[in-house]
């Protein structure tokens, strides 16, 4: 492909293996030898049919819409036959219900959106985006997949080498009655290329003007490795969210819940090799969970931040401002507030393994001295945490960052049956017991690079997830079928 070309090229491989099935009794087999053809086929298919695209080069400059209806059970299934590779400058648009496309690899990835999935249990499975020829611009913006509509799944997939702006996946089309209920799981998302501000995430979930509504979207059992675009790795903007089993390795960035409520971060691994600014999860807005995940050789000082705020959120709620409705309110000069208060956050069943001069738990973090506007942190629970300091030299995990002066009773952290492992002196608060380490190596995991000791707590065994890390042989279009 020549790289001048501003194109983007997918290659269908044979994908019977990966669990295509045959034709359901009454359905049909076609072979396709062009796109219009794919085109026609998939528009006017049936339930259960299966279309074959037949080896080869395929060139269209045209953007395609394909709408497939089939029904539960019943899918309509696009694969390739040998290897065929698509190359054109508009994206490809998926839309109808239960239809499934597999097999795909995306390359050149330049345009505004690569896929646009729009429909109800549509599934792309066992695909690869891959950036081979990279925008020499990296202040240019791509998605590569946009998901709006409904119960749609993007599973087995490989993500590499985005280096420009614009998230791998993001999610858009939210609404009130329309919560999402989209399931992002067993993908490989690595070597996501550092970007100079705001805007380089790898997986983005709604916008400011969703934060107010329900995207009950689901990512799990994913392995993000070397992902490094900016400090929100996944941006979560819409409420309702599960982040649970994934694998976060030498990324640098956070798991941020940035514009939302009631999202849940579970039974998750960070781990690093002290890679600069990789780090944990920040924690902004009310009624957020964070529990059973594992923090272990990150570099930023603070792992997990209670961020102050600067408004009360409310799930629903809408502020006018000269005509027009946020989520979020205005000061009288028009600056806009978009830092939720953090109330009744739960921080329970973790396991941290810290550094010295590390903190592992920051309250109130960016409070400033004198600021009219704060909401400060209220009604945290910590439980059942394991803070891990090996080493003498360790301060304490802790950090409040508002000044006792302004703090009420509602402001302090509740700690109830945490443990510091520690040799070290440094003072706990109530509710938090001092004890030597009393730690076991539980998992190992091994990469290309080095070996990852995973320990559990010999007098709180079931802080940090129970299941092993993911493995890139896990995840990703060669990984085991796992539904």
């Amino acid at each position: 492909m020549e790289k001048t070309r501003s194109l983007y090229s997918c290659w269908i491989a044979l994908a019977f293996a990966f669990g295509a099935g045959e034709p359901s009794h009454g359905a049909q087999e076609a072979i396709v030898t062009s796109i219009r053809d794919l085109v026609t086929r998939v528009n006017s298919s049936k339930p259960g049919d299966v279309i074959t695209i037949k080896s080869g080069r395929y060139r269209d400059s045209n953007s395609h819409e394909l709408h497939g209806m089939g029904q539960k059970g019943k899918p309509i299934t696009v694969r390739g036959k040998g290897k065929v590779e698509f190359e054109t400058d508009s994206p490809l648009r998926l839309r109808g219900r239960y239809t499934r496309f597999e097999g795909i690899t995306f390359s050149g990835l330049r345009r505004r959106a690569i896929l646009e999935i729009n429909g109800e249990n549509i599934r792309v499975t066992r695909c690869s985006f891959i950036e081979s020829d990279p925008p020499a611009d990296k202040r240019s913006y791509t998605y590569w997949v946009v998901i709006k509509g409904r119960k749609n799944r993007v599973d087995h997939c490989l993500f590499e080498g985005k280096n420009n702006g614009g998230a791998m996946i993001v999610f858009f089309g939210f609404s009130k009655d329309n919560p999402g209920d989209h399931l992002i799981d067993y993908n490989h998302f690595n070597d996501r290329k550092e970007g100079p501000h705001n805007g380089y995430e790898t997986i983005k979930v709604g916008n400011s003007g969703m934060s107010h509504l329900e995207g009950r979207v689901t990512i799990e059992n994913n392995l993000f490795e070397d992902c490094d675009g900016e400090i929100e790795i996944i941006s979560l903007k819409t409420s309702r969210v599960v982040v649970r089993h994934n694998t976060i390795l030498n990324c640098r960035g956070t798991i941020t819940m940035r514009q939302c409520m009631g999202t849940e971060i579970t039974d998750n691994y960070f781990l690093s090799d002290h890679k600069k600014d990789t780090g944990g999860i920040r924690i902004i807005g009310p009624h957020q969970t964070v529990r059973r995940n594992y923090f272990s050789g990150l570099s930023r000082h603070e792992v997990v931040t209670l961020r102050i705020g600067n408004f009360r959120f409310e799930l629903g709620k809408l502020y006018e401002y000269e005509g027009k409705y946020s989520a979020f309110p205005r000061t009288p000069r028009g600056g806009v507030l978009n830092y939720g208060q953090v109330t009744e956050a739960t921080i329970e069943d973790n396991f941290f393994e810290s550094r010295p001069e590390q903190r592992c738990i920051a309250h109130n973090s960016g409070y400033k001295k004198g600021a009219s506007n704060a909401f400060l942190n209220e009604s945290t629970s910590l439980r059942r945490n394991i803070f891990y300091c090996p080493d003498k030299r360790s301060s304490s995990p802790f950090i409040q960052k508002a000044p006792g002066g302004v703090l009420r009773e509602a402001n302090h952290p509740k700690h109830t049956g945490d443990i510091v492992y520690t040799t070290a002196t440094f003072p706990v608060p109530e509710g938090v017991e001092r004890l030597p380490p009393r730690v076991a190596v539980k998992f190992i995991l091994q990469t290309k690079n080095r070996e990852y000791k995973i320990y559990r707590s010999v007098d709180l065994p079931d802080a940090g997830p129970q299941s092993p890390p993911l493995r890139a042989a896990d995840v990703g279009p060669d990984g085991p079928e796992s539904r």
